[in-house]
């Protein structure tokens, strides 16, 4: 009959075990960190990438708005070419 935990087959080394849990923690940290890192990142690409897509918006209302703005003179341009004929 075996004794401990060998008929599991788990190392009966506790010591052996904590260092590899506190190395997997160590490991585990590190990568969050990195991963925050990335996030930060990414957030600050997302929101230049969002003021400029305002900027955009903002030029093309004023093109819209001249665009807009130019009709009245091609409509009465119609207007006064035919009442000249």
């Amino acid at each position: 009959m075996m004794r401990g935990l060998q008929w599991m087959n788990l190392p009966t080394h506790w010591d052996d075990n904590m260092n590899l849990a506190e190395e997997a923690l160590s490991k585990l940290a590190t990568h969050e960190a990195q991963c925050e890192e990335r996030l930060k990142r990414l957030d600050e690409k997302i929101d230049d990438t969002r003021k400029d897509i305002d900027e955009v918006r903002k030029d093309l209302k004023g093109v819209s708005h001249s665009v807009l703005a130019i009709y009245p003179f091609i409509l009465g341009a119609i207007v006064v070419a035919q009442w000249l004929n």
